[in-house]
């Protein structure tokens, strides 16, 4: 017969990597509309917790988080890819459209910029911080 009790699904990270990617899965080709795509590019955040994504070892929300901060993201539109990345040096991030680079500002600016340029983000990149980093951490806002 069939299982009338549904087992809960866990998620664990037993060692974070340094370096996370992840990817976006975009299933409507380009028939998005902008408020669809607006939806989603709201919910990629510049800073997230991965203890709020998976169980991680020795971490809870109680007793501390692991935090991973934006490092760049690759961008897609009609058949071209574009890609931001913070550049910690100057504190600001860059806009990479083929040969083209140049300075976009605040992830605030990069968020504007992705919903007027209609850009669909493909890969994130993450970096790993422990507890005890994620306090001396800087987000660029």
């Amino acid at each position: 017969g069939q299982c009338k009790i549904q087992n809960k699904l866990h998620k664990y990270v037993l060692k974070p990597p340094r370096v996370l990617a992840l990817g976006v899965a975009w299933d409507k080709g380009d028939a998005l509309t902008r408020t669809e795509l607006e939806n989603v590019n709201r919910k990629v955040k510049d800073k997230i917790d991965l203890a709020a994504m998976y169980r991680v070892p020795g971490v809870t929300n109680h007793s501390g988080t692991q935090y991973a901060h934006l490092l760049g993201l690759i961008c897609f539109y009609g058949r071209h890819y574009t890609s931001y990345f913070l550049n910690d040096r100057l504190r600001q991030w860059l806009y990479f459209d083929d040969s083209n680079v140049r300075t976009i500002g605040t992830w605030k600016d990069v968020k504007r910029h992705m919903h007027s340029s209609a850009l669909r983000p493909l890969v994130l990149f993450y970096e790993v911080h422990q507890s005890n980093e994620s306090k001396q951490a800087c987000t660029i806002m």
